[in-house]
Formats: structure tokens, sequence, C-alpha cells
């Protein structure tokens, strides 16, 4: 049966039970669990047999199964979910065929079964997506509870997505149906376009329903329905707002809805709605409320990229948030302004409004490169980049933009930077001027074009006299007026494209030098500690290089060290660029088939003019690239070919330098020089090695790395009397009397490397090598060249010996020792000698040696002992060769004057150092002698070098270097550079490797934070930072530094003292050390000088350091030992910092101390200069004659002469031993029981009498 009422639709599932208006339907009765099992089936069945209009005898049951949900079966929720949604189904076909008909229909009866349906599928919609919400939630709980989670999750058999989007489909059929036509008036009434917006939109709250295709597509079409036929305009932009409010992840989904609504059914409305409703919010509260900013902000940048017409035409609503406290939404309006350049105005063919509108946007952008908030910076460059990259910028704009993204490589944020370096990289690749940027070549065009567009315009006004010559003969001949117009145009268009060719080439060395003077700020970026600037920068470079820009290569070999970082990204990127550089070279249109010679070129133009350190890095750098495979077979057959001369065309500099890449890659790969080893000795030590010593030194280096792993390779010694050492020494013998080449010093030290790793007696051989050497020595003595020549060959035989000893220590102490340690450890592992034959073989070999029975830890001791023994009195020292060239060393260092050569004092002291390392008796004896060298050498390449041998002489003997510690410290005051240079690199690395105590003289580091030059002062801050990572380092130092540094006979001026503490006392930061620093410092107040610069250095200290409450306790309770100081203004001022930092940070109780420390200060302060006013006028009056005053001073006995609580001046140093002077200050703080202070020694009061008696004059003059 029908029924008369109308189904009003409630806000609230209870209102149904009760009576709100006049014929209103009311659910008079809520069935009981029971009934509704009971009922219904028999329900379902009835709805699906009559169809849709059984829901008016129904919904009641319908209605109790929503109210009692949580107590039913989920299958009979499932049922009545099923025999609902086909309902609705077959409604929303029969009523769509019934208005399309125009059939006579009850209105009141089908609006009343639409309510009534729309009503129980949306509710049970919500109901399900709550328990599919349950759900997922339940799936991340713990681990205890999981298989429950389960069993729930499997009760659901159907498929939750499908059901859902099934009943929206309905439901938005029934939105595409006239349904207006039911109500009357035919309006739909609001509740009903309520009820169906509000379940589309509880839906896409979840996430999960958000990021389903299908249900944001039917949910789409149906708030587009109800915005366009069912006036949900409004609701639709305020609910928008209140979801991207509330929920962050519909940003996206909002502008995908919006987007849609107005591409497919034309609401603009919409979206202007929206972008007015996010203006009004607050700049207040857009800043407080970062996630719903941040929603705020993504939604409009998203809506700008899908409907940037619609954006444009409200971007007056927008800008007003760029003068905001928000970034996020500076930001989002900035990012606004970038997406319609590029999607709407970045046209050739635009209007001149069109035109204004992007330069008004070009402006805004550029404005806030410089925007007070790092993030926005960053984004107006990132921005600026995409505009770029999409050509959307003028030509004649660009130049401007460029120049302000170049001023942001110099910011603070390291991001910021990067996405400079990326714009500039990004202008590179997109730039509108070719790939042709050799500025020589364009300058030379251009002024030929000048000169060409020059004559051009002389030509044209020589024509133009012609013409008006013509002119005025021919009044009347009209055809020789037409005939001259045709050339005089050909002219003026030729010029004008002159004029467009010289604009272009001005413009393109303009793009180029801008990008020269860019490539010295990031290639400074690659020391930046951000691995993101690095990387940037590393990419910038490998980009720059590949469009011609020669000065990339300042930044290219800048790189280079990048290989050893630490931090793996930057090493892969380093890697990855060189790659790129110089192994991806492509020759020809096929891209498999790679030009390998333009490879080793490439190699080979890494060597030319490389440093030592970067030689070292490019090791590093083939050693990886071999690791990773990128050098193939063919690459070294090739750099082999380089190097024998077998190609054609290869200069004798390039095969040396494809010796020294060959050498590089042998340290990770050694196959191919071993099977060539015969080439090396014939070109190395054959004629063409004889004329070229550098390469001989070469080739004697690449040797070395075949016997570094001889397990690997199984490389035997070889004999004397083999011909590599043969023509070794005789390169040595014969090339150390030219003395016209310079390497043969360098290549007398790798050749003697050499034969002590290859030779089966290194010994035998360099004995040879010497006698030669000292016989052609003596010849030339004898035949009396004594002069230059002499001390040349001499400085040569020096270096040569020098080297043979510390080769010699190496030998022992390396190969021999190894050598014994694997015998020993044979002679232990061989089980199948009896127990008698080990003994035997052990004391026919050992026993020579005292190693005999030894085993394990005590057998590597006496091995030890075994070379220390050997080292100390059979090499340097004792009969031997090497002892008597020692002994010639000792006698050409100890005669300066007879031996005054710079080259042959620098090799004895160098040599001198070689030898006392290896023996301890030696270096003992000679320690003064190499400090003498040290302190009084006239050369300062001879204390440069020997600041560095005494770096190795510390490590190797630190016993016998301790005493003398102060002499290296002693060479920071050296007016050498070089010196300077060596020796704070020297202590550096002993102090930070604890090889040497940091002792009072550490304040000579400190010194040199304030040195002239730069390199100096920059390498005591590394020091200085290095040293603040060990612990307490700097506390512990700290009170030397400032107690020596403050000494006026040190020589710091008092600027330089606070310069230098202000940055050593930076790396004070822990509290402990603040109060006990505090505390030091007051108590230094008392011991220092009269001298009121100490107490200025001392109060500065005080300022810097950051007091918490505890250590400004401290030094309040310590203010007795400063307060006669405070009469200084410097002082004054400095005590006021402190107070000024504790204003500012102190907590409520401790500001109260604060107050009375300011009062107190004032006081002492006023007291102080009214005491110091007095004396002054006290001098100025006529002094009584000495004896009367002390006759007065005898008379009046009980003058007091102690100070009172203002007194400002201590009369006397005071130790911690002593007794101070008697001030009242200190009495008031002293126990009756103390009487310590008050009886002192006779001599102590006497010394005490006769300071005071020299002080009284002034003091009795000023209380008269």
């Amino acid at each position: 049966m029908s029924s008369p009422e109308q189904f009003k639709l409630p806000l609230k599932m209870e209102d149904l039970l009760h009576v709100t208006e006049l014929n209103s339907y009311v659910v008079e009765e809520v069935a009981t669990t029971r009934e509704i099992q009971c009922n219904i089936g028999s329900g379902n069945s009835d709805l699906r047999k009559h169809g849709a209009g059984e829901i008016l005898n129904l919904f009641n049951l319908y209605y109790s199964v929503l109210v009692k949900h949580n107590e039913l079966d989920i299958m009979i929720k499932q049922d009545v979910w099923t025999t609902l949604l086909s309902v609705i189904k077959e409604y929303a076909i029969d009523i769509t065929a019934m208005l399309e008909k125009n059939e006579t229909i009850d209105k009141m009866k089908e609006l009343k079964i639409l309510k009534m349906l729309s009503y129980l599928v949306v509710n049970f919609i919500e109901i399900f997506e709550n328990s599919e919400n349950k759900i997922q939630m339940n799936l991340v709980t713990p681990r205890k509870n999981r298989k429950a989670t389960k069993k729930k999750a499997t009760n659901l058999s159907w498929s939750w997505k499908k059901e859902r989007d099934d009943a929206l489909s309905a439901i938005m059929q029934l939105l595409e149906t006239d349904i207006g036509r039911l109500w009357d008036p035919p309006v739909v009434e609001e509740e009903y376009v309520n009820l169906i917006s509000n379940c589309c939109y509880t839906i896409l709250e979840r996430q999960e329903s958000a990021k389903v295709a299908s249900t944001k597509e039917i949910i789409f079409h149906i708030i587009g329905l109800l915005i366009k036929k069912y006036n949900h305009s409004l609701g639709a932009s305020v609910k928008v707002v209140q979801l991207i409010q509330h929920f962050e992840h519909l940003a996206t989904v909002m502008a995908d809805a919006v987007a849609f609504y107005v591409n497919e059914y034309r609401a603009n409305t919409v979206a202007s709605d929206i972008i007015r409703e996010i203006t009004k919010i607050s700049p207040q509260e857009l800043s407080r409320d970062s996630s719903s900013t941040r929603g705020y902000a993504t939604f409009l940048v998203e809506l700008a990229e899908k409907i940037p017409a619609v954006i444009n035409s409200n971007i007056s609503l927008l800008i007003s948030h760029l003068d905001g406290e928000s970034y996020v939404m500076r930001n989002a309006v900035l990012s606004v302004m970038g997406a319609i350049v590029v999607s709407l105005i970045h046209k050739d063919d635009l209007d001149d409004a069109t035109k204004k509108t992007r330069d008004h946007f070009l402006d805004r952008l550029e404005a806030h490169v410089h925007d007070i908030n790092a993030f926005v910076r960053s984004k107006v460059i990132q921005i600026s980049t995409h505009i770029i990259s999409e050509k959307a910028v003028p030509i004649a704009r660009q130049p401007g933009l460029v120049e302000l993204v170049l001023d942001r490589l110099h910011d603070k944020s390291s991001n910021v930077r990067r996405n400079a370096v990326k714009f500039l990289a990004c202008y590179m690749a997109r730039n509108p001027y070719g790939a042709d940027f050799d500025v020589e070549k364009l300058t030379m065009t251009l002024e030929s074009t000048n000169a060409t567009i020059i004559q051009l315009e002389l030509t044209l006004d020589q024509e133009n006299v012609t013409v008006k010559v013509e002119d005025q003969n021919n009044n009347n001949d009209s055809q020789n007026q037409v005939s001259s117009e045709d050339p005089l145009s050909e002219m003026e268009q030729k010029i004008s494209q002159h004029k467009l060719i010289a604009r272009y080439l001005k413009d393109a060395i303009g793009f180029v030098k801008q990008v020269q003077n860019a490539i010295p700020i990031i290639s400074g970026l690659l020391g930046s500690k951000t691995p993101s600037d690095v990387m940037e920068a590393i990419e910038f470079f490998v980009t720059a290089k590949s469009f011609g820009f020669d000065t990339t290569q300042i930044g290219i070999k800048k790189m280079l060290p990048l290989v050893w970082s630490r931090e793996q990204t930057v090493k892969e990127a380093v890697i990855d660029a060189y790659k790129k550089l110089y192994l991806e070279k492509v020759g020809g249109q096929n891209k498999k088939s790679r030009d390998y010679k333009v490879i080793v070129q490439g190699l080979l133009s890494l060597i030319k003019g490389s440093t030592i350190g970067e030689l070292v890095s490019l090791e590093e750098l083939m050693c990886e690239f071999m690791r990773k495979g990128f050098i193939s077979k063919e690459i070294i057959r090739l750099l082999w070919g380089y190097f024998t001369m077998a190609v054609n065309e290869v200069s004798q500099e390039d095969s040396h330098y494809a010796l020294v890449v060959l050498g590089m890659i042998a340290e990770e790969e050694k196959s191919f020089l071993f099977s060539n080893i015969n080439t090396l000795i014939e070109i190395g030590f054959g004629p063409r090695g004889e004329n070229n010593l550098v390469l001989s030194k070469d080739i004697c280096y690449v040797l070395q790395k075949l016997y570094r792993k001889k397990k690997e390779m199984n490389v035997a010694r070889l004999p004397e009397d083999h011909t590599i050492f043969e023509r070794i020494s005789s390169i040595l013998c014969t090339g150390i009397a030219d003395l016209k080449n310079n390497y043969w010093i360098p290549f007398s030290e790798e050749a003697i490397k050499l034969i002590y790793n290859l030779a089966l007696s290194p010994e035998s051989v360099c004995k040879s090598v010497i006698q030669c050497i000292a016989k052609q020595l003596i010849s030339h003595l004898n035949e009396g060249e004594r002069n230059e020549i002499s001390s040349k060959l001499l400085a040569r035989f020096i270096t040569l010996t020098g080297n043979v000893a510390l080769c010699q220590l190496v030998h022992l102490d390396v190969t021999v020792s190894k050598q014994l340690k694997e015998r020993r450890q044979a002679g232990e592992n061989d089980k199948t000698i009896s127990e008698n034959k080990k003994k035997a073989h052990s004391s026919s070999d050992e026993d020579d040696l005292g190693l005999g029975g030894c085993v394990g830890a005590i057998a590597d001791d006496a091995e030890m002992e075994l070379i220390r023994q050997l080292c100390d009195s059979n090499v340097v020292t004792g009969n031997g060769m090497l002892s008597a060239c020692a002994n010639f060393i000792v006698v050409v260092c100890g005669n300066s004057k007879k031996f005054n050569e710079s080259e042959l004092q620098n090799a004895a002291a160098v040599a001198l150092a070689k030898c006392m390392l290896v023996s301890s008796k030696f270096c003992e004896q000679h320690l003064q002698l190499l400090f003498t060298i040290v302190e009084k050498s006239q050369f300062p390449s001879v204390r440069a070098n020997l600041a560095v041998a005494l770096h190795d002489l510390t490590v190797r003997f630190p016993n016998l270097i301790e005493p003398w510690t102060g002499h290296l410290y002693n060479q920071l005051k050296d007016s050498s550079l070089e010196v300077k240079r060596n020796s704070i690199k020297v202590l550096t690395h002993l102090i930070l490797n604890d090889m040497i105590k940091v002792k009072g003289q550490i304040s000579e580091m400190a010194v040199c934070l304030e040195d002239s030059s730069k390199e100096i002062s920059n390498l005591a801050k590394l020091f200085f930072s290095e040293l603040s990572k060990k612990g307490n380092a700097i506390y512990n130092i700290l009170p030397d530094i400032i107690s020596r540094l403050s000494d006026a006979e040190v020589g710091v001026t008092e600027a330089c003292f606070r310069s230098i503490l202000k940055y050593i006392m930076s790396f004070i930061e822990k509290d402990r050390q603040c109060e006990n620093l505090t505390e030091k410092i007051c108590y230094r107040f008392r011991a220092a000088k009269t001298d009121s610069r100490q107490w200025r250095n001392l109060a500065y200290c005080l300022s810097l350091l950051n007091l918490n409450d505890r250590a400004f306790r401290k030094l309040y309770e310590n203010f007795s030992c400063f307060q006669h100081a405070l009469v200084d203004d410097d002082v004054d001022a400095s005590f006021n910092t402190v107070l000024n930092k504790m204003k500012r940070f102190a907590k409520p109780e401790t500001k109260v101390l604060v107050e009375e420390f300011q009062d107190r200060l004032n006081e002492f302060r006023n007291k102080g200069i009214e005491n110091e006013n007095t004396a002054q006028r006290a001098v100025s009056v006529k002094k009584t004659p000495r004896k009367s005053v002390s006759k007065a001073k005898k008379k009046k006995k009980p003058i007091n002469i102690t100070f009172e609580d203002d007194s400002d001046v201590e009369l006397f140093d005071v130790d911690a031993d002593e007794i101070s002077v008697n001030v009242d200050s200190d009495l008031e703080n002293l126990e009756p029981s103390t009487p310590s202070r008050r009886k002192r020694s006779t001599a102590h009061k006497r010394k005490s009498k006769s300071i005071l008696s020299a002080k009284k004059p002034s003091t009795v003059n000023s209380r008269a």
C-alpha cells in the first residue's frame, strides 16, 4: 500500500523515529535483532519479487537493519545489500523510461520510493565503507592479532570495490534522468543533493578509495551532474576547500576533480569560487597550519597545470599571497605563474596585452629570486629552469635572468646553490646559440660582420647621393626612378640581415662569458661539505665540457681529488663523470664501434700538466676504471702501441704519457706488464732511456709495481749480475757527470728503490755503484775541479748515499723481517720432518741469528730486536761503507762555511736525516747538529726539507725527539713561507695522531691563525677544527693559550688576540667546560699583573663563552676577583656583553641574579672611576718628600691601608701559595677559624711593606 505521508530525508538517523513535520513519514518501531533475522529473508524475497514499490511496506525492516547493523551477521547485511542494489538498478531503468515517455505517474509515490531507496543505499555504502576501513587498519595490527584479522577479512566473500562502483553507477544513472520532475515545483530539494554528494565525499576521504581510478571517475561524474543540473556549485566549492584543509592526500584528487568539472561540465565558476575561498583565508592561519597550507598549495599548482586558462582569469585573487607570511603559498602562487607562462603565453604570435601579462609574471618571478626564505628562492630557480627548458622566456630577457641566478651560486642555502647550478646546466642545453662556443672565433666573426655593415652603409650612402643627383637631372623621367628603387631596397635588406647576425653574435658572446664567469664559482662548490652541491657541480662540468667550454678544464681537474671521497655517491659520480668525458667517445654513426684512438688521446690529455697530487688521484681513478671493467684490452693494447711508438705519428711526449697511464693501470692489473718486462728494460735503460732520464725514472716506478704482490705473480728476485742492474748502474755512473741534466737525482731515487725490490742481493749492487761514483768524485777532486762542478757532484753523491741508507732500512725492516717470519712459520708447520730434524734445522739456521727455539709472539719480538740491532750497528755505524759515507755527510753538514752551496747543503741535510732514521745511536749522536741546521741554516729550502724530515724522525724515535719538541714549534716563526707551511703540516699530523704531547708551545699554532699568509691561516684553522674533534683537547690547551698570548712580550696585538680567541673558543660547546673556564678565568684576574691589557683580554674571553645559569652563578660568586678591573672601559663593555646574553636566555630565577650583578657592576665601576680621578688630582698636587711621608707613616701607625670593597687595584702579584693584600671584601668571606691570611712570614711582611710604601704617597694624598 502506498502511504500518503511525505518522506523527509533526516539529518540524523534518529530523526525518523520522531514526528518533525505534519504528514511526515515516521518509523513507529525498530525491530529487534531476532525479528530482523526472522523477517529479513521474506522481506528480501518480496522486494525482489514486487520491485521498488514494495520498499514502502518494508522500509521499517530495512531501517531496523541500519540501526542494528553492528549486532547482525555479515551475511545478513550482504544479502540486504545485494537486494537493494538489484532493486535500485531496476528502478533507475524504470524511472528513466517513465520520465522519457512522459507517462502519467504518481509523483508523490515515486518520489517517496526514490528517497527511501537512495537513503537506504547511501547509508549502507557508508556502513560498508567503515567496515572496509576497519579491516585495512587491522591489517597493520601487531603480530598477536594478525590471525584474528585474517578471519575477519575473509568473511567478506565479495569485492566491495565492484559493489561500490555498481551502486554509484546506479545513482549516476538516476541523476542523469530528469528526476527533478518528481518534485513540485520541479527542483530537486537540497537535502537529496546533500545526501548523494556527502556520500561521494565520504568515499574520497578514505585514501585507499581515492586511489581507485574507476571509483574516482564515477564520483567525478556524479558531482559534475549535481553541479550542472542540481545547483551544487557553491556547495561543491566549499566542500572542496574543506576536504583539502582536513585531508592532505585529497589535494591532487580535488585538482583532478575540479579540472574534470571544468572540462566536462563547463563548471568554471566552481574553480573561481574555490580560488576565492582560498584567498579569504587569513595569512596568519596559513602560516600556522602547515598541513592545510601544503594542501592548498598542491591543489593550486596541480590545477594550474591542468586548466591554466581558468587560473589565469583568477590570478589577481592569488597575487596577494605573494606578500603573505606563508612561504608555502608564495611558492604555490609563483608555480602557478610559471605554469601559466609555459602553458598559455609562450607562443610567438602574442598580442600586446598577453605579452604584458607574461612580462609581469616573469618580473614577479625575478623579484623573488632574492626572497627572504631559502625555500622560495630555490623554488623560483626551479620554476625558471622549467620555463627555460620549455623555451618560454624571450631571448632578450634571458641574460638578465641568468645574472640573477648566477648571483645565487653564493647563496648560504645548499638547496638554492644546487638548483642554480642545475639551471645553468639546463640553460646551456637549451641555449638558442648553437653548440660552438669558441669566444675568439665568435669575436672575429662579429668584427667581420660589423665591418661588412659599415661597408654596406657607406655604399648605401653613396647610392643615395647618386639617386638624388639623377632625380634632379631627370625630374620627368619616371622610369629611372623606378629602376633606382630596387637596388636600394635590396641593400637595406642586406644591412638589416647583417645587423641581426651581429646582434645574434653579440648575445652569443655574452652567453659564453656568463658561463665562463660561473665556472670558477661552480668549481668552488666541488669543495663543499654538502654532497648535493658537489653532485650538481660535477654534472654541470660534464654538460659544459660537451658544449666545448675550454675553461671547464679547471673544474674537471678539481674533480679528481673527489675520487677519494668518503661519500660513496660523490665518488661514484666522479667516476661516472670521467667515464662520460673520456671513455665514451663514439666515432662515426655506428655507436657500437668506439674510436679507441680518441679515448687514448683523452687519457693522455689528463696526464699533461698534472701535478703530483693530481697524478695520485688519477692513479686511483684508473684503478676504479679497471675494477669496473671500463678500460678494455683494446685500449691497453693501443696505449702499449703509443709507448713503444708502434703507432704512426706518435711523439716522444705522448709515448711517455702512455707509459704513465700504463703504470696507473698496472696498479690494478699487472699481467700485461709481466709479459713485457724485456721491452720495458730495452726502452727504459737503452739508448732512449739514457737520453731521457725522466722516462727511465717512470719505467723504474712501473717495474716496482710488479713486485709489490709477489704471491699473485710469483716473481723471483734477480741475481746482481742481471742485465737490468748492469744498465741501471751504467746510467747512474755515467750520468752523474752530466751536470746539465737535472733529472739524475729523481732517477737515482727510483733506481735504488727498484734495485732493492728486484735484486737478490741489493747491497752488493748499490755498493758497486757507490764505489764507482766515489772513484769519479775522487778523480774530479784530484784534477782540481773544486768549485761549482765539485759541489754538484758531491751533492749527487750524498743524495745517492742517503737514498741507499733509507732503502737499506726498509729492506731490513720489511723484506728481511718478512723472510725470517716465513722461514720460521714454514719450520713450525712442517709436519713431515721429525722432531730431531726440526731442532737440528732450527739450531743450524736460526741459532746463528739468535732466534732458535722461539715461537709465536716471542719469536716476533726476537726478530724485531734482531732487525733493530742490525740497523743500529751495521748500516750507518760500524766499519761499513755506508758508515764512512755517513761520517762524510756529517762533516759536510758541520762545515757550512766551507761547503756553503745551497744545493750541497740541502742534499747533505736531507741525507743526514735519512741516516739518522736508520740508527737510533747515530740519531742520538747528531740530533744537536740537526737542530742547529734547522735553526741557523741560511737556506730556506734546507730548513723546509728538514721540517718534513723531523716528522719521520719523531715517528721513528719519539723518545729521542721529545726533549727537542720546542724547536719544532720554533719553526712556525720562520721568515720563510715554505718552512712555515711544512712545519704546520708536520705538527698537525703529529699532534692529531698523538705522536707528540700538546704543551704550552701550542700557542704558536694559535698565532698562525692571524698569519699574513692566507694559506698558513687556513692550515691553522684546519688544525684546530680537527683538534676540536678529539674530546677535551681544545678545553685543555685554552688556559695556556690565553695566558701566553696575553703576555705583551709575545708580541700579539690585542686585535689579533681577540680574533684568535674568538675562533678557538667557538669550539667550546659543553656546559661543563664553560663553567670550569669561567671559574679559571676569574682566578686569572687575581694572578694577572696590574697591566690593564690582561684584564681586557680575560674579560673578552668571558664574553665569548655561552654561559648557562650555573656558569653565571660562578661568575657572580667570584665577583671580588675582577672588581678592581671594572675601571677599564673595555672590561666593563665585555661584562655588559655577558649580561646582555644572560638577559635573553637566562631562566626566571637567574634573572634576579643578573639584575643584582648589573647593580654591583655599575656600583664598583663608578667607585673605581671616582678613585681614579681622585688619584689623578692628588698627583697634580706638589708631592711631599719621601722622608716626611715615611715619618708620617711611622707616627700614624694605625692608618688603615687596607682597601674597601670599592678597591680597583691589587698592589702585587698573587700566587696560589702566597697571601693576598689585606682586602676587606676578601676578609668578609673568610671564616673566623682561618688565620692563615693574617699570620704571614716576616719576609713577606717586609715585601708587602716595601711595596705599600712605594704606593703610599698617592694613597695618603687621596685620603687627605
